[in-house]
């Protein structure tokens, strides 16, 4: 008699058995598909953003023609616009390779903001000097093309280069309009399918272009400033980045454009991808309730599609891991002390010659975030070589805070350093070298014997050099770790342009710098006017203005009535604050074409181009009835001025019509003052 299994007899454990089996071939199914699902969701997203990016490099390249387009046109004016060498009737300028409709109207307005050639449409607009893109390039003397937000109802934007002579005078501004629409056709016409948006953006944040508009739902320009922001933190080609709005969400691709202040985007919805998933989902749960033959059928074929799904995650992994890497390397800080080296000696050369120190040296932040001396000259230079701590002297006093220290007497400072040599040090100046909120060394100059005490004017000159130093320091390093990554990762793919757009940045800087710089020099340092010099060169240009055009222009020349006792009984302190109170006051009752600048001690001046004796007059008694009503917020007592007028008369000279403004500014002191004089 043959023997009977084990498990014979026993048909409710077996079925226990299967059922248990079944069950966890069911549960080893479900877990497998909910894996499978956000697998392909991540592959499918990531298609669609490679969709958006193709799109997004097409749009860019069609944005850029355009503009380059307009660019040409408004460039081929300024070229042939002769009204600056005398000859009223301008040229003939043949603009063929302007296709129909890309730009509507194409003119050029004079310094004044008079429009005088229309070239190419009717332009209604016969003065522009209101308008922001000319104020912009006759406050910034920038010569670039600026777009300016559409504004009003027909969906215009206005493209304008500003228009100078070879002395760097500004003489006008040649300015288009174009249809926003023409931005966008060209990729419409390419069946973008979905809630897609098109985005046009300036470096200032404000959209100039967003199709559709009603697809962001009135936040456009927050989108605009997240756009600009992300720029500027990772300038590379190509960034995607999610935004959630009113339950969709898009992934933006956006590239800058190359010469013009652009940036320009594409948003592809990825929602649809969400809903094309739960399809999926029902199917595989229908899949999942089948019998055991089948489950184990697709069991089976779920272990394969896994294997390969491991195989996509683990390449997935493998290269965020190489980006990750790259990201440390271009971001990982190395010094070149040969080529550096030259650099540190010329900056410290320089501001030792520049404020006539005797000693000096400087430091860079080694990797230890400590001060490591690197070029000393004179006293320092038979210091021992050492690192430097946080705290530590003046320098680690400068390297904790992170600003500008001076040591009148440096024999009194509490953290000094303990060195024969450092007794001979009475004054010591140590300056930050900061770029971009981040510190990279500093130097320091020292006087021996006699104390030093330098003025605002050397303080702000010596900051402005180190604020320059410190940018072309970061040049050089960026240089130096550029050379060594590439040294030692020649196999590796090292984004090359993001490393040039840096020092095009850094370059960028220098030449801002140098324009602040340029401004410091003519503006006065406590009340933000512009100063003595600026005003002559102003004043000379409204003559002549006014002898070419036959305007009239006035100058108003006021002084504080009994200042001195001000001083006197309150301090040159709060003296200092009711100037600057004043200066904010005048220009709060002045036009956007007047100007003011400070005289000397409390007394300014005020140009007013375009104005006759009587309206300088109007002017200047609103100025003192503003000044005699109101209290001043810093003392809570009334200030009154005395006010001289002047009109430029056509046989004046700049010495004669100041003549006359000081005479009629001393008739209305000698007169009992808070009153206005004209002359």
């Amino acid at each position: 008699m043959k023997r009977k299994p084990a498990w014979a007899g026993q048909p409710i454990a077996l079925e226990w058995l299967i059922l248990f089996l079944s069950l966890c071939m069911l549960l080893l199914l479900w877990s497998s598909t909910w894996h499978r699902i956000s697998i392909e969701e991540q592959i499918e997203k990531r298609d669609a953003i490679r969709v958006g990016a193709t799109y997004s490099r097409a749009f860019a390249d069609h944005v850029q023609h355009t503009v380059r387009q307009i660019d040409n046109s408004l460039k081929l004016v300024r070229q042939n616009h002769n009204r600056l060498q005398g000859q009223p009737d301008a040229p003939v300028i043949h603009l063929d390779f302007l296709y129909q409709g890309l730009v509507s109207s194409l003119a050029v307005a004079d310094e004044t903001g008079r429009v005088t050639t229309s070239y190419l449409g009717l332009e209604r607009r016969a003065f522009v000097g209101d308008e922001a893109f000319f104020r912009y390039h006759q406050q910034q003397r920038n010569d670039g093309l600026y777009s300016a937000p559409p504004a009003g109802e027909e969906r215009h934007l206005t493209w304008s280069r500003g228009i100078y002579d070879r002395d760097g005078n500004f003489r006008g501004v040649a300015f288009a309009a174009s249809p926003a629409q023409e931005l966008t056709d060209f990729l419409w016409e390419m069946e973008l399918e979905g809630d897609s948006v098109l985005v046009v953006v300036g470096l200032d944040g404000v959209l100039r272009v967003c199709e559709p508009a009603a697809a962001l739902g009135g936040k456009q320009d927050a989108l605009g400033k997240f756009l600009v922001q992300q720029a500027v933190m990772q300038p590379f080609d190509q960034v995607e980045f999610s935004q959630e709005n009113q339950g969709l969400e898009r992934v933006f691709h956006y590239h800058s454009l190359e010469k013009y202040p652009l940036l320009v985007a594409v948003g592809v919805d990825v929602q649809q991808i969400k809903a094309a998933m739960n399809e999926r989902k029902r199917f595989y749960r229908w899949i999942s309730a089948g019998g055991s033959i089948l489950i184990s059928v697709v069991g089976a074929w779920l272990v394969r599609r896994l294997r390969k799904e491991n195989r996509l995650k683990r390449q997935v992994e493998d290269f965020a891991r190489q980006i990750a890497s790259l990201q440390m390397i271009t971001g990982h800080l190395v010094q070149d002390r040969d080529e550096v080296g030259d650099l540190l000696k010329t900056i410290i050369n320089d501001a030792v010659q520049l404020m006539g120190a005797p000693d000096g040296y400087i430091s860079v932040v080694n990797e230890s975030d400590k001060l490591e001396v690197n070029y000393a000259i004179g006293l320092y230079s038979e210091l021992p070589q050492r690192e430097i701590k946080k705290g530590e002297g003046a320098s680690g006093e400068v390297l904790k805070l992170g600003k500008m220290l001076y040591v009148p007497d440096y024999q009194r400072f509490p953290c000094k350093l303990k060195a024969p040599e450092m007794d001979q040090v009475s004054t010591m100046l140590v300056y930050p070298l900061n770029s971009g909120g981040r510190m990279l060394g500093i130097f320091c100059i020292s006087w021996r014997k006699e104390q030093f005490v330098p003025n605002e004017e050397q303080l702000g000159l010596l900051e402005q050099y180190a604020f320059l130093a410190a940018i072309a320091l970061e040049k050089v390093q960026v240089k130096v770790r550029l050379r060594e990554e590439l040294q030692r990762s020649e196999e590796q793919q090292i984004d090359l342009q993001m490393a040039w757009r840096m020092l095009e940045e850094s370059n960028r800087k220098l030449r801002l710098a140098n324009e602040h710089l340029e401004e410091v020099a003519l503006t006065d340092r406590l009340t933000g006017a512009w100063n003595r010099r600026k005003f002559e060169e102003t004043a000379e240009q409204e003559m002549l203005r006014s002898q070419r055009y036959r305007e009239a222009v006035s100058i108003l020349l006021i002084d504080i009535d009994f200042f001195k006792q001000i001083n006197d009984e309150h301090g040159h302190l709060l003296g200092d604050q009711v100037l600057v109170e004043v200066v904010e006051r005048i220009q709060q009752n002045l036009r956007v074409v007047d100007s003011i600048y400070r005289w000397g001690g409390e007394e300014f001046a005020v140009l007013l181009p375009c104005s006759t004796s009587e309206a300088a007059l109007a002017a200047a008694e609103k100025l003192r009835r503003e000044m005699a009503n109101k209290p001043m917020s810093s003392l809570q007592l009334i200030l009154t001025v005395s006010i001289g007028v002047a009109e430029f008369m056509s046989e004046d000279t700049l010495e004669s019509w100041l003549k006359r403004a000081d005479d009629a500014l001393y008739q209305a002191k000698k007169s009992g003052r808070n009153k206005v004089v004209l002359f």
